[in-house]
């Protein structure tokens, strides 16, 4: 399926003993494709920037088509581009967990997801193709 994360507002500490911190909260993100159909409850990520690779972690609670919630984290990495953000052809790679009581995706629980994506400084969204391993 494809996930689309939608920024919204963003915070930096810039310098910090571990680099630059950064956190976000996201307007929206939108699960779509394969057995997913989903939008975001709630959605936010910190991201933490050293040695010219970010490192973000997010957090989304999902609402699906038929009301299932789904609580999503991960974890992604990519190399930072020369004016401080990623070009849309540069990859993010992700990796998470999903947690969910619906009987329907109860087989998410025992997965592994990953993705691949990028992101967009003009409409600071970042789009992955996401796969649950299991």
């Amino acid at each position: 399926g494809n996930l689309v994360i939608y920024a919204e507002e963003s915070w930096q500490i810039p310098g910090g003993p571990r680099g630059l911190r950064s956190a976000t909260s996201f307007r929206e993100v939108q699960w779509s494709g394969g057995p997913i159909e989903a939008r975001s409850v709630w959605a936010n990520g910190t991201y933490l920037s050293v040695g010219g690779v970010t490192e973000p972690e997010i957090r989304a609670l999902f609402r699906c088509d038929e009301g299932e919630l789904l609580f999503l984290h991960y974890h992604a990495r990519f190399a930072v581009g020369e004016a401080g953000t990623a070009p849309g052809n540069n990859p993010v790679y992700l990796a998470g967990r999903i947690e969910t009581s619906a009987d329907r995706f109860a087989w998410l629980n025992t997965t592994q997801v990953v993705g691949k994506g990028g992101f967009d400084p003009a409409t600071l969204a970042l789009t992955y193709e996401v796969h649950a391993l299991r």
